[in-house]
């Protein structure tokens, strides 16, 4: 599990409008297409290219794994 304080970061980076840790975000984030499951800490929703390259690097710098989702197939 993440710390608070990391998800605080990453809605500075996107706004916490599209930050969300919510049980249904969630869950409705935690499978695609295929049999696998996991459920994240956090769904979050970069709007730009600048954004995507902050959290990547936050990301790094603390050692958290991302795992990008595009249309859920």
């Amino acid at each position: 599990m993440i710390e608070q304080q990391f998800i605080g970061e990453l809605a500075q980076i996107v706004g916490k409008e599209n930050t969300s840790t919510a049980k249904a975000d969630l869950i409705c984030y935690s499978y695609d297409a295929t049999q696998q499951q996991f459920l994240p800490d956090v769904v979050i929703h970069p709007k730009s290219a600048e954004e995507i390259s902050r959290i990547l690097q936050l990301a790094n710098r603390e050692r958290v794994p991302v795992f990008p989702r595009g249309a859920g197939s």
